[in-house]
């Protein structure tokens, strides 16, 4: 049976992994990162029909394609150096901020690991922060208790808190019905917010909120403010 492609949220996890053992040299603990790895990809919810596959995401697949990265990372050049574009995409956004990598793979394997049941929306390519990380992060702006008091709280205001535009000068009185709720945490604070959901929430436009929702360094508030010149 032929194995679909890895995703983006599976190859964020491959990516991190690979950076995370790829210089260890004994055998132990490589097997113990293959079998880790192997374990949360079976786990995710993308393939259910498939889980029950020995072959799928099996021990044996990720050491291929970790070896695979490797043998890419050495010959840099060679025709023979097997990984995808989208391996190849991931490893080139994460290149000088391995750090958010990690925090956004360990936001993955937490998601996993909670049980929670998600809606899980598909995003596109250039959102380097997979499916679940942008699911989880609605989840929080939308369920999340602490975010509903926080629009309860802000219920009314017109002003972006990022943008600083009041948009009731352009909507009216159907201004406040627009106003969204942000979550706005470094990505390292999501696998806690599992268990506690922060109180980093801002007040923002639709066109802010679109906009920090387009790249996983714009879900927070320091780098948006930074995008806007702010």
């Amino acid at each position: 049976m032929k194995m679909p492609q890895l995703n983006m949220d599976e190859v964020i996890l491959l990516v991190d992994t690979y950076y995370n053992m790829r210089r260890t040299r004994n055998k132990n603990t490589k097997a113990s990162f293959y079998r880790d790895l192997s374990n949360t990809l079976r786990q995710l919810p993308f393939y259910k029909d498939l889980q029950d596959e020995t072959q799928f995401r099996s021990e044996s697949a990720v050491e291929i394609m970790l070896n695979n990265i490797l043998y890419k990372e050495i010959n840099k050049d060679s025709v023979w150096a097997r990984i995808t574009s989208r391996q190849q995409q991931v490893m080139d956004y994460y290149q000088d901020d391995r750090y958010l990598l990690h925090d956004v793979a360990n936001t993955i394997r937490a998601i996993v690991k909670s049980g929670l049941k998600l809606n899980i929306e598909e995003t596109p390519d250039s959102f380097m922060g997979g499916s679940m990380l942008m699911s989880y992060h609605k989840y929080i702006e939308t369920k999340g208790e602490q975010a509903l008091e926080f629009l309860k709280d802000y219920r009314g205001e017109t002003i972006c808190a990022v943008c600083g535009q009041d948009i009731s000068k352009i909507y009216g009185e159907a201004a406040k019905d627009l106003m969204t709720v942000h979550y706005s945490a470094p990505i390292s604070w999501y696998p806690s917010a599992l268990q506690l959901m922060s109180a980093e929430y801002l007040l923002l436009c639709p066109n802010c909120h679109k906009l920090a929702h387009t790249e996983v360094r714009l879900l927070e508030e320091n780098s948006l403010r930074s995008r806007l010149g702010k």
